[in-house]
């Protein structure tokens, strides 16, 4: 299942293929396939468990989508659907959810230079934007405020998640960020373990969920590391990146200020 072999030629040679054809019906052509891919791909994802496979070859058609964009075929953004990239940020594959966060940052020209601030696109993206980086580096997963859409997860759902992690001692805003993800946790602590281990002054050793809280708790005690968590967390982007989650660490320096200052 290869979605993208389709059309992939014909953008390398937009100038000769598409020169002459009306500039809406290719949006509206294209605008139908992501539709479709969209619609029919979240599909196959609910009927074959989220299977690599399909994930591969949805995430195939979607790094090759903004390259249409760019060439400027097409009048209007065309871009990843908000329900699809919340699936595969949600994925059980790291993999998946590092390459969907690419898929995310690739839009960043596209988006930040239209004219168009109405654009439905422009309005997704920001909103793709603002809740990945909540749940992956703000510690802020699934906050009201302005361009976030909460993953599409309702009011109720939220306080019952909420509430659970509460009966379990759990910081329910930094559940998914990079060090307590169940994807990336064993990067994370691995990380963590040669950090106390280069530190031959630390005497205690770190448990319980990575947050800014504990963190800060354990560095004040004096017997443990003496680093600051978004240090640590910097740190970490590096091993992630190393390990091949490079799509994790393109959306982040990309759109964080606080990191486009730390490359």
């Amino acid at each position: 299942m290869n979605w993208n072999i389709e059309y992939k030629p014909l953008v390398e040679q937009d100038a000769r293929v598409f020169g002459g054809l009306d500039r809406d019906m290719v949006q509206q052509t294209l605008q139908m396939v992501v539709s479709f891919v969209d619609n029919f791909g979240l599909s196959l994802l609910e009927l074959t468990n989220d299977d690599c496979v399909v994930q591969d070859s949805i995430l195939s058609f979607y790094e090759n989508l903004p390259k249409v964009c760019l060439v400027r075929i097409t009048p209007k953004i065309v871009i990843i659907g908000y329900e699809m990239a919340a699936r595969l940020v949600f994925s059980q594959s790291p993999f998946a959810t590092s390459r969907v966060c690419g898929v995310i940052a690739s839009y960043r020209e596209i988006c930040t230079n239209s004219k168009n601030r109405d654009d439905p696109a422009v309005s997704t993206f920001n909103s793709l934007v603002m809740d990945t980086c909540n749940i992956l580096w703000r510690d802020n997963a699934f906050s009201e405020s302005v361009n976030s859409d909460q993953f599409g997860l309702t009011k109720e759902f939220i306080e019952a998640l909420d509430k659970q992690c509460q009966e379990k001692s759990l910081s329910f805003k930094a559940l998914y960020s990079i060090t307590n993800s169940p994807l990336f946790i064993w990067v994370s602590m691995l990380y963590l373990r040669l950090k106390e281990h280069e530190n031959f002054a630390a005497t205690e050793v770190y448990t319980g969920q990575i947050t800014r809280e504990r963190f800060q708790e354990m560095s004040k005690a004096g017997n443990w590391l003496d680093i600051e968590y978004d240090d640590f967390r910097v740190g970490l982007l590096s091993k992630l990146e190393d390990a091949g989650y490079e799509g994790i660490n393109v959306l982040l320096y990309t759109s964080l200020k606080q990191l486009m200052d730390r490359r």
